[in-house]
């Protein structure tokens, strides 16, 4: 083998080897402080974010409570009827609302709509013939 590709190993002296550990060192403990305050800043962020989460959840929750009210009971547009319903609906369902869209929901509620009519249109016509006497 030729001069070119022989790799010469570094020549450590106690002085430079004592020196390169210091400087190793230093930076180690550097870069140790700035995790120590990078992670002090995230517990505070996390601290700030799960009161900032309570705040609007909070609000949130008065908001719709608002909007329920308006709708619901201001402009009287469902009976209490229909609301009992609702919140039965809400309870039977659980977790499963989350993953429906309300065009989804709208759209399978008039599908079944016409089916309730034709079968009430059946045992209205069935009864019907039965007072006739057949």
């Amino acid at each position: 083998m030729n001069d070119n590709t022989v790799k010469k190993e570094k020549v450590y002296t106690l002085k430079n080897v004592k020196a390169e550990m210091e400087k190793i060192k230093k930076s180690r403990d550097k870069k140790k402080e700035k995790v120590k305050e990078l992670n002090a800043e995230i517990k505070a962020d996390s601290a700030k974010l799960k009161e900032l989460e309570g705040i609007y959840q909070k609000l949130y929750n008065d908001s719709l409570q608002r909007q329920v009210a308006d709708v619901w009971f201001k402009e009287q547009k469902l009976s209490s009827d229909q609301i009992a319903k609702f919140i039965e609906l809400s309870k039977v369902l659980g977790d499963k609302i989350d993953g429906l869209e309300v065009d989804e929901i709208v759209e399978a509620i008039s599908l079944i709509e016409p089916k309730k009519e034709n079968n009430s249109e059946e045992k209205v016509d069935t009864y019907i013939n039965n007072d006739r006497g057949e």
